[in-house]
C-alpha cells in the first residue's frame, strides 16, 4: 500500500511538471510569421496591415512577430492565396476580388453587394453558415475583413463621358469585377499595374480602375490629368490565415492573432475614413474631379 502510495505521488508531480512546462513553452517560445501585403507601403491598407503586425508584436510581448512583406513581394494575391493553402506563408492580406476567384461560389454571393455599403457585406457574413466553411475547404482561415479603400479610374486624358460607359478601363484580373464594369458598358482589360503608364499612353486603354490610395503613390499619379471617383463601389479584403500554420500555433497564441484582427478592423473604419477625406482634398486641388 505504501509503495502504491509513493508511485501515485510521483505520477502526480511528473504531470504537474509537464503542465508546467507546457505553460512556460506558451509563454516563452517566439513565433515569426510571414505576412503577404499587395500594397507598396504607404498606402492606407498596408498601414492598416503594418498596424496589425505592430499590435500583435505589442500584445504579445514580442513573443509573436510577424513581418509583412510589401508590394506584391510574396507574389501576386492568387499566388499568395495559393501559399496559404500549403503553409508556405502565414498570413496576407487579400482583397475580395482575388478571394472570388479561388472561392467560386462567393460569386454569386459578392456580386450583388459591390455597389452597396461596406456594412451590408458585414451583414451578409454574419448571418451566412456557408462563409467560414467555404473558407476552411480550401485549407484557410479568415481572421478579419477589412474596410474597403474608395475605388476611382484615371486618365491622362480628359475623359468625354458622363459616367465610366465606353472607356476601355485596365483592371486587375477578376471575373467578377469585369463582369461588373461590362453591365455599366465599360470595356474591362485585364491589365497588370506595371502596364498602365506605357498603356495609358500608347492608348491601349483609356483609363485605369485602383483604389485611392493605391493610385495617390503610384509612378503615374503626376501625369494624370482626370479622376472619377466611383463613390458606391465596396471591394473590402481580409486578413486571412493559412489552416497549416495555424494548426502549429498553440490556443493562446491564436486568440491573441484574432483578438488583435478584431482591434484592428475597427482601426480601419476610422483610420481610412480620416485619409480619404484628405486625400479627396489632394486630387481636387490637383486634377479634374469627379465623383459618380
Amino acid at each position: 500500500m505504501k509503495k502504491l502510495l509513493i508511485f501515485c505521488i510521483v505520477i502526480i508531480l511528473l504531470i504537474s511538471c509537464d503542465k508546467e512546462e507546457e505553460s512556460k513553452s506558451l509563454v516563452t517560445d517566439t513565433v515569426v510569421l510571414r505576412y503577404a501585403e499587395s500594397e507598396e507601403q504607404g498606402t492606407y491598407q498596408a498601414n492598416i496591415s503594418d498596424y496589425f503586425a505592430n499590435l500583435v508584436k505589442e500584445k504579445s510581448q514580442g513573443k509573436i512577430t510577424i513581418k509583412v512583406y510589401h508590394g506584391g513581394e510574396l507574389g501576386t494575391e492568387e499566388q499568395v492565396l495559393t501559399q496559404l493553402q500549403f503553409g508556405g506563408i502565414a498570413l496576407g492580406r487579400v482583397n475580395i476580388l482575388s478571394v472570388t476567384e479561388l472561392i467560386l461560389s462567393f460569386n454569386s454571393s459578392f456580386y450583388p453587394l459591390i455597389n452597396t455599403p461596406f456594412t451590408n457585406i458585414i451583414n451578409y457574413i454574419d448571418k451566412s453558415e456557408n462563409f467560414n466553411f467555404a473558407f476552411q475547404n480550401e485549407k484557410l482561415f479568415p481572421l478579419t475583413i477589412l474596410p474597403p479603400s474608395t475605388r476611382c479610374i484615371y486618365s491622362d486624358e480628359t475623359l468625354q463621358t458622363v459616367d465610366y460607359s465606353d472607356l476601355r478601363i485596365g483592371i486587375d484580373n477578376s471575373q467578377m469585377y469585369e463582369k461588373f464594369l461590362k453591365q455599366w458598358g465599360a470595356s474591362p482589360i485585364m491589365l497588370g499595374s506595371i502596364a498602365t503608364f506605357p498603356s495609358l499612353r500608347n492608348g491601349f486603354i483609356d483609363a485605369r480602375e485602383l483604389s485611392v490610395s493605391a493610385f495617390l503613390n503610384s509612378d503615374e499619379y503626376p501625369y494624370i490629368k482626370e479622376v472619377i471617383i466611383l463613390e458606391n463601389v465596396s471591394l473590402p479584403s481580409f486578413i486571412i490565415f493559412s489552416n497549416e500554420v495555424l494548426n502549429q500555433l498553440s490556443k493562446r497564441q491564436v486568440e491573441l492573432l484574432v483578438e488583435c484582427a478584431d482591434f484592428t478592423l475597427e482601426y480601419a473604419k476610422k483610420y481610412i475614413y480620416e485619409q480619404e477625406i484628405k486625400a479627396f482634398e489632394k486630387i481636387n486641388s490637383e486634377k479634374i474631379m469627379r465623383i459618380i
